[in-house]
């Protein structure tokens, strides 16, 4: 599977790392260029520089050949547009976009996202204990 991961925090760099370790092909995307050569040179995805929401740096990823976008940065409002332009532009089959307020998941999955939420499941798991 080709897979374009957005935001290169803890999740966005566990989740590349283990999608490659699993075979498939990755191409990240990053604004901060010191984050994108964290990943070091034996990074076997593609690094792309720049804000994912900008169709250059789309172009770039080549999200036109791709399965799947994974939007986690640290901003709902930039996962959603992100999520939304692969969604409805590029016509990506599965689109994921992580979400720190629950409230809005209802609309992302009305909008055919598919949402990951930190949060909701930290609240589940927690409970599980009372």
């Amino acid at each position: 599977m080709k897979v374009i991961v957005v935001g290169l925090g803890k999740m966005g760099i566990g989740l590349s790392n283990n999608l490659i370790k699993k075979g498939h092909q990755v191409t990240v995307i990053d604004s901060n260029p010191e984050v994108l050569d964290s990943l070091g040179s034996d990074f076997a995805g593609i690094k792309v520089l720049g804000f994912g929401f900008d169709r250059d740096v789309l172009s770039k990823a080549r999200i036109d050949k791709v399965d799947a976008v994974v939007s986690c940065t640290e901003s709902d409002e930039i996962n959603a547009v992100i999520a939304r332009i692969a969604r409805t532009i590029y016509r990506v089959p599965h689109v994921v976009a992580r979400l720190y307020d629950t409230k809005k998941a209802e609309i992302y999955h009305r909008l055919g996202i598919q949402t990951i939420s930190t949060t909701s499941w930290g609240i589940e798991r927690a409970t599980q204990f009372f």
